[in-house]
């Protein structure tokens, strides 16, 4: 139970902690698609299957997760092919209150999940 009422420095660490989680998600769904060699490391996804699209986001969001790379550089051609796609699958993100790569469950990770599975089981 909370000592008291959450504070702006409560609830930006709350944030930070979400963020962090849902990161780890999409960083732990590539992790699963290369660990059973449903698209193996530094390979493409076959994106004319049903989540191939959606598995190739994946693998992109991962890379800038786990790199570090949470802020969007509109200078840097892998964000902007990264933000495009996202925005082009997911056009809910394409919102001026969604800025950079975002991963919310709602928004982004619940669709995402929803076409992974559909590309592992169209294997």
């Amino acid at each position: 139970k909370p000592d008291g009422p959450l504070t702006k420095e409560g609830l930006a660490s709350l944030q930070q902690m979400t963020a962090f989680v849902n990161r780890s998600f999409i960083i732990i769904v590539a992790a699963i698609l290369e660990a059973h060699d449903v698209v193996p490391y530094n390979t493409t996804p076959d994106r004319s299957r049903d989540g191939g699209d959606h598995v190739q986001l994946v693998k992109w969001l991962r890379n800038r997760f786990a790199h570090g790379e949470y802020e969007y550089d509109p200078n840097n051609k892998k964000h902007v092919e990264t933000r495009q796609l996202l925005e082009i699958l997911l056009p809910d993100t394409a919102t001026p209150t969604l800025q950079g790569f975002p991963a919310a469950i709602d928004k982004i990770l619940e669709p995402l999940k929803d076409a992974v599975l559909r590309y592992i089981a169209a294997s």
